[in-house]
This record gives structure tokens, sequence and C-alpha cells, in this order.
């Protein structure tokens, strides 16, 4: 293991404090633990291409980053990406050479890579030497922010979830017919489904379940990031004024 050094630091920029360091060149020093990072509260951009770092925990605190260039090291998940959620600053981003990158670009769809980063990094500017356009933030937003239920909707098609608006009820309070409860059966879901008042909410469900099995850490992310979302609208609601 070779953990970077504040003697390597104060070397690299010729400073005498770590706290007055702002740019940091450490291509190809085979490192591989880079925690003392957290005592340079003002870096801003950080070369650490060819060595060895497998996770972006060491950056988490920087929250003066504004460039990362992290090419030809071995991050193989693209959930290390979280630790990088929290850089308000951060706009550019290298990350090819990595295992995980060849893995999400595998067939060729080296794209659908592109908007996964974008979708967990929305603020990025620059993304492996590629200026971030317009359109890549649409089609992440649209791909991986989207409803729920669509996405679950494509994953699942062979459930029949329907989408279709409620027609508008009038002014005057109605009684609403209640809809018969299904239950399916366990053979049909990927484990025991409660009882669930309506069809579509009932075919949602075990779409969600049977989702839910399927999904790698950075998809169960992505998921969860929006049932969070509709919960605490779902929440506010229902919470009394």
């Amino acid at each position: 293991m070779t953990v970077l050094s504040e003697e390597l630091i104060l070397q690299k920029t010729r400073t005498d404090r770590l706290e007055s360091v702002r740019n940091l060149n450490l291509w190809g020093c085979a490192l591989n633990d880079l925690s003392i990072l957290r005592r340079c509260p003002n870096l801003q951009s950080c070369v650490v291409s060819k060595n060895q770092i497998r996770n972006l925990r060491f950056f988490a605190e920087n929250k003066q980053l504004r460039e990362l260039f992290i090419r030809k090291n071995e991050i193989d998940d693209l959930s290390e990406l979280v630790h990088l959620q929290s850089l308000p600053a951060l706009t550019v981003l290298q990350l090819e050479g990595n295992p995980v990158v060849s893995r999400e670009s595998q067939g060729g769809d080296a794209w659908q890579y592109r908007l996964k980063v974008l979708a967990m990094l929305p603020r990025l500017q620059r993304l492996d030497n590629t200026e971030v356009t317009a359109d890549d933030r649409a089609a992440a937003d649209q791909l991986y922010s989207r409803n729920a239920v669509e996405v679950i909707a494509e994953k699942v098609p062979a459930l029949k979830i329907n989408n279709a608006k409620p027609p508008l009820q009038p002014r005057t309070p109605q009684p609403r017919p209640c809809s018969p409860r299904i239950c399916l059966a366990p053979e049909d879901s990927p484990r025991a489904v409660p009882a669930v008042q309506g069809a579509g909410s009932a075919n949602v469900l075990a779409a969600a379940l049977m989702l839910a099995r399927e999904l790698t850490l950075d998809g169960l992310l992505t998921l969860k990031t929006e049932v969070d979302h509709r919960y605490q609208q779902a929440a506010a609601r229902m919470s009394p004024r």
C-alpha cells in the first residue's frame, strides 16, 4: 500500500501548508490511499491519474474541488460517484481508463455510461474530455430521473401498468366505487405481495419488487432517490396544516 504523505504534497506544490494547496498533480505515483486530502480544504484541481485508487471517498470533504482527473485507476463501480455528490463546485471529471467505464460501456454503449454519470453528478460541465451538452442533460434526466413507474414499465413489459389519467371529478364530493382487491399469487411475484387497492397499483408494486432484484447498486441508488422524493411529497400532502 502506498499512502499519500504530507511531505509528498508539499514537495509537489512547493508550499509549506496543506491549507494552501489548490492545485495538486500526483500523476503516476502508485498511490492507493489519499486519506490526507481531507486536510486540503482549499483543493480545487487534482490530478491522480495512473495510480491504484479503488474508491472516491478520499475526495468527499474537498468542498472546493472543481476538477478531478482520475484516469487509469481501479474504480470498478459507479456507486463510488456517491462520494462526489456533496461537492458543489465539481464541474470537470475524467474517469476513463477505469474498469467501471469498460464494463458500463460494453457493447459499444458508451453513451449510456455517460448518461448514468450525469444523472448522478448533474453539475458536471465536462466529462472525459467532452463537453456536457443540453441534449446530454435532457437524456440523462429522461432515462434515469423520470417517473419511477415509467422505468418499471419498460423493465418489466410483461406487466401492464395503467398510466392513463383518471377522469376529472365534479366539484361536489361524490362517493367513489371501490375497486376489488387484487392479490397476486406467489408464483406471479418474486415474494409475497400484500393485497393492493386497484389493478394498476397491484401491478406497479409487483413490478417494483421484480425490478429491485435485477438492479445493480447504482440502479438501486437511482431508484431510491426517486422513491425518497415521492415519499416526501406524499408525506407533505398528508401532513395537517
